[in-house]
């Protein structure tokens, strides 16, 4: 006679992983607001214990090492950046309208998490030579994105511009130094500001933009998009700091 004594299922590996990363990325969310409110050197991994309920031993199971927190901090926000860019770069749509989506994608995440991105802008100096090579391949694949968008309506005609690396360096720069002097619960969004950055460009490069038609066409591509893009910030923290 067969034994019939039923065993109970063990636990599952990919629960386990997945309550792993929920709590990887609960740790990097609080490091990162404490990094941005008292700077990285200055917050020590016994404090950051303390605040997330974890012995130093523990903590370091999970991050490796202060600086790795760093690192996580940059994927956290740099992940969505990219798969929203990728999504935009292959979406049936203009380029200037493009050019656009990808300036509200930008803005959106990073006023969404404005202590990651105010930590990486800060304090990526920290990194250890092998991860500091790791942070500029994903810097520059990211870039890479928006070069493709500039050559594109250039190529189609929708942008005149003289020089692209200087054209995408300006975009770029303009973008992420907003985290700087965005205050809290402003009047305008991420979009808004957006649209205004974008006609400051396009004014150089498509002078002849027809400004009614390229709004309306951002605006249907957003709600097509399965991407950050059409995602408002968790809180209103997108406004003129002056």
């Amino acid at each position: 006679m067969g034994d019939r004594t039923r065993r109970r299922p063990g636990p599952n590996p990919g629960d386990f992983a997945d309550r792993r990363r929920a709590r990887l990325l609960e740790i990097v969310d609080i490091s990162a607001g404490l990094f941005a409110e008292r700077g990285f050197s200055a917050t020590g991994v016994s404090e950051l214990g303390e605040v997330v309920g974890l012995g130093r031993g523990a903590l370091y199971h999970y991050i490796g090492s202060k600086a790795g927190l760093l690192v996580e901090i940059h994927k956290r926000i740099m992940e969505p950046l990219q798969a929203a860019l990728d999504q935009i770069l292959a979406a049936p749509v203009s380029w200037s309208a493009k050019l656009r989506l990808a300036s509200i994608n930008h803005l959106t995440i990073q006023v969404r998490m404005i202590n990651h991105s105010r930590v990486v802008s800060a304090e990526i100096k920290h990194l250890q030579p092998d991860e500091l090579k790791a942070y500029e391949r994903s810097r520059m694949l990211y870039e890479r994105g928006w070069a493709a968008i500039l050559e594109g309506g250039q190529a189609a005609g929708e942008f005149v511009i003289e020089d692209l690396s200087i054209t995408r360096l300006a975009l770029l720069g303009m973008h992420n130094y907003t985290v700087q002097w965005i205050q809290p619960r402003g009047a305008m969004s991420s979009a808004e500001i957006s649209r205004h950055y974008c006609r400051i460009i396009m004014m150089g490069i498509s002078p002849f933009a027809d400004w009614e038609t390229l709004d309306n066409e951002v605006d249907v591509a957003a709600e097509l998009l399965a991407t950050e893009v059409q995602k408002e910030p968790r809180e209103e923290v997108s406004s003129v700091g002056r």
